[in-house]
């Protein structure tokens, strides 16, 4: 159901909420295809440009770094400047550097642009969320936050499946460029969209917190870059000491926005939200299911390509059950009777342990074997995981005031974007010294990590039991107040 404009909150009234949410959500979706897709295409990279295994991860991590080190100031950025402004200069950007990518000759052109792609997603990315809070109230903002919390990740199941199709598909004898290429239409398309349908005007922010962003930067990088390059360079000692250096660099973060707010400024990062219960354990739930995924599209990629001899096109496809899970529940968990709400995201946690244990056992068997279990397994997968992250999404940025939008869209972004750095990191890494050092190789290696991870998530459940059952007990409370407040009647 499309949201009605009587539904929109004062602060940014718009005559076509619909198409407003159609704009953002496709920005949104260009973005986190974009993390995803070129995993796929890697190969045929590095055989058309020459390219090294190290200059393949630069490929990879220069776009996640420049993503994740400036969300927060592009979040913050947009209330000072406008949301639309910098969603439009984002999403320009971002297009044109898409098809600098698509055009690229050389390997290091190919990863100065996808820098380039990485900034512009960081500019375009945390309006979408600040714009939805600012421009929908009651049940129109909870379905649109739905929505959005289905394409945040549901790009990224997406984007294995896609980029399969697209490098096989060979388009015009493009290979891998077309991953890239495509971005093109769609970003002119949504650019002529963007300009009619999203609100103008600003929040009003105050001088920008350059010494936050600098000292938010700092962890970023040391933290983004040795996991994202490391494992392929053989952990050299910088990357050990950069890994070391990030807890100071991060209470020196804290130091520097604490002092920020002391004299009266507007820091970068609003240390006030993560002192919210719901916010601090939802936030450490999401993370842990977005570097759960990502650990294991990485794993599966894998073995799927060079355990079991797939090709791109037939591993990407083993990914289809799970994305048209997790879209069918994104869109549909509303639907169950709202006390269960608060307890969707464990539910759902649990039920991922436990396909992922399921395909652990199914691959050791063999998927040619069982494909009906294989399929029904990554479907419920794709399912359980829109049930633990939807609700979280939707139960975090419930907390936010509209003048916390812009610091919570930042935060998430950034959160679930190192997630998956440090879940690749983690669990390929785990995988690849098993796969190296077990008689059974990459199907050992797939299991072992596979029930790994299943613990983990099992544990992340914990932080979103704690998080729902806070978030139930607020309503409860809410409900009991109310209620005592019409017994008593007016004062």
């Amino acid at each position: 159901m499309r949201p009605s404009a009587v539904s929109m909150s004062k602060e940014a009234r718009v005559s076509s909420p619909g198409w407003l949410l159609v704009v953002l959500l496709g920005g949104q979706a260009m973005a986190s295809l974009d993390g995803a897709i070129v995993n796929v295409a890697l190969p045929s990279i590095a055989r058309d440009l020459h390219a090294s295994g190290a200059a393949l991860q630069v490929t990879v991590a220069g776009y996640l770094l420049a993503y994740a080190v400036l969300l927060v100031a592009g979040a913050r950025l947009g209330d000072a400047l406008g949301h639309r402004t910098l969603f439009v200069a984002g999403l320009a950007a971002f297009t044109g550097a898409s098809v600098l990518c698509g055009a690229a000759t050389t390997i290091w052109t190919l990863v100065a642009a996808r820098i380039a792609q990485g900034a512009a997603a960081a500019f375009m990315v945390p309006q979408v969320l600040s714009l939805i809070q600012r421009c929908f109230e009651g049940v129109a903002r909870v379905r649109a936050l739905s929505r959005y919390s289905a394409v945040l990740s549901l790009g990224v199941a997406a984007g294995q499946v896609l980029g399969g199709i697209v490098v096989t598909a060979d388009l015009a004898g493009s290979t891998w460029r077309a991953v890239f290429l495509v971005n093109a239409p769609i970003g002119v398309a949504l650019l002529a969209a963007a300009w009619r349908h999203l609100p103008a005007g600003r929040a009003g922010a105050r001088a920008f917190d350059v010494a936050g962003m600098l000292a938010l930067a700092a962890p970023m990088v040391l933290l983004v870059l040795p996991l994202a390059v490391g494992r392929e360079l053989g952990w050299p000692v910088w990357s050990v000491a950069c890994l070391v250096a990030v807890a100071p660099a991060l209470a020196a973060l804290v130091a520097v926005e604490r002092a920020c707010l002391r004299r009266g400024g507007e820091p970068l990062v609003d240390l006030t939200l993560l002192g919210d219960r719901v916010v601090a354990l939802g936030v450490a739930a999401i993370m842990a299911v977005m570097a759960g995924f990502a650990a294991f599209a990485f794993m599966l990629t894998l073995h799927l390509q060079g355990g079991m001899g797939y090709s791109p096109l037939r591993a990407s496809l083993t990914f289809l059950p799970y994305a048209v899970g997790f879209g069918a529940a994104s869109l549909c968990w509303r639907r169950l009777p709202s006390g269960w709400h608060a307890w969707t995201a464990p539910a759902g946690f649990a039920l991922l342990a436990a396909c992922e244990v399921g395909l652990a056992v199914a691959f050791g068997a063999g998927p040619d074997r069982w494909p009906v279990a294989v399929a029904a397994l990554m479907f419920g997968a794709g399912a359980a995981h829109a049930a633990a992250f939807a609700p979280l999404a939707v139960a975090v940025t419930a907390r936010a005031r509209p003048e916390q939008a812009a610091s919570l869209s930042g935060m998430l972004s950034t959160a679930t974007t190192v997630a998956a750095v440090v879940g690749v990191a983690a669990g390929g890494g785990a995988y690849l010294a098993v796969a190296a050092a077990a008689r059974g190789g990459s199907t050992v290696a797939f299991q072992v990590a596979a029930v790994g991870l299943a613990a983990a998530m099992l544990a992340s459940g914990v932080a979103a039991l704690g998080a729902g059952g806070t978030q139930a007990g607020s309503r409860i409370a809410h409900v009991a107040r109310r209620r005592r407040r019409l017994r008593s009647g007016p004062s």
